[in-house]
């Protein structure tokens, strides 16, 4: 455990030099270094922190191959936000080894019947597989988002 500070060195080592020689507790020999130490403690502690925290955090970062992946994902606007809720917008992405490189804008789809809604879905899967080769959206990846999420609507 570390000595406790003396409240009497630390208030002194903010005085002047001719103040603290003037004490009857001056000792040439301590004084300067304690007095140096009190006055730049807290700076002294936060860069010993600092370089702590440092090297504790220090994790080494290993980079394993990855086979390249292609996954379409369905994004669908719904009004409630239940899966059984009215359908305000449809919208997709592709994404390859974890970066999106193509979007297809949301579309709203108000007033469409379960038809035009599947025909649009295969319109979209369709022109996803001539440019990327992926026929079907990722399963458990259809996103249900809620409508005031929707990126077309003018709402705050």
């Amino acid at each position: 455990m570390p000595a406790a500070v003396n409240k009497k060195c630390r208030s002194c080592a903010f005085n002047t030099i001719e103040f603290a020689k003037e004490q009857s507790c001056w000792q040439s020999n301590r004084c300067k270094s304690k007095r140096s130490y009190y006055r730049k403690r807290e700076s002294i502690n936060a860069n010993r922190r600092a370089k702590y925290k440092q090297q504790v955090d220090r994790v080494e970062i290993i980079e394993v191959d990855t086979p390249s992946v292609t996954a379409a994902f369905l994004q669908i606007y719904r009004t409630g936000g239940a899966k059984d809720a009215p359908v305000h917008a449809l919208g997709a992405y592709v994404v390859i080894d974890n970066k999106t490189v193509a979007k297809i804008e949301p579309v709203h789809t108000i007033g469409w019947n379960k038809r035009q809604l599947d025909s649009y879905v295969r319109k979209c899967l369709s022109s996803l597989y001539s440019k990327f080769g992926t026929n079907c959206f990722a399963e458990k990846e259809i996103f249900d988002i809620s409508v005031h999420s929707c990126p077309i609507c003018d709402r705050p």
